[in-house]
């Protein structure tokens, strides 16, 4: 749920999504060259008021092409870490099973215990892994 600086999402509904924690307080994992310069600009798209309402009423979980480090550093800086029940990453899903595979949405399913759900995703890949029977399918 975050865009990279160059992404045309930058802004939802007219509304700069900047982060409300300084992100200078929060550790940058090292996991990969310029990392460090490039992920202090990405501009989170979510709206956690509403992902806090959600949460309250369904259990939530990502699915994530990201290292876990970065994954976790995204959440913390964007204040959303608390949102959700269950995080998949990178580690977690073969090559040949990320998506648009389905594979890291069944294992999400799988850890919360869910046998039908929805998926909310920003790109085409998301859209092809969340075509599962059990799924509804949104896009950002």
């Amino acid at each position: 749920m975050t865009m990279g600086p160059d992404c045309g999402h930058r802004r939802l509904a007219g509304k700069d999504r900047s982060p409300d924690r300084d992100h200078r307080s929060v550790p940058v994992p090292l996991s990969r060259t310029g990392f460090r310069r490039l992920i202090r600009h990405e501009t989170w798209i979510a709206d956690n008021r509403r992902l806090a309402r959600l949460r309250a009423r369904f259990k939530t979980g990502i699915v994530t092409g990201r290292p876990r480090s970065e994954a976790e550093y995204a959440l913390r800086r964007f204040d959303a870490d608390s949102l959700f029940d269950v995080l998949v990453t990178l580690e977690e899903t073969p090559g040949e099973l990320r998506k648009p595979s389905p594979f890291g949405i069944q294992l999400a399913m799988s850890r919360l215990d869910a046998t039908a759900g929805v998926y909310f995703g920003d790109s085409v890949d998301d859209m092809t892994a969340a075509s599962a029977p059990a799924l509804r399918r949104s896009a950002f």
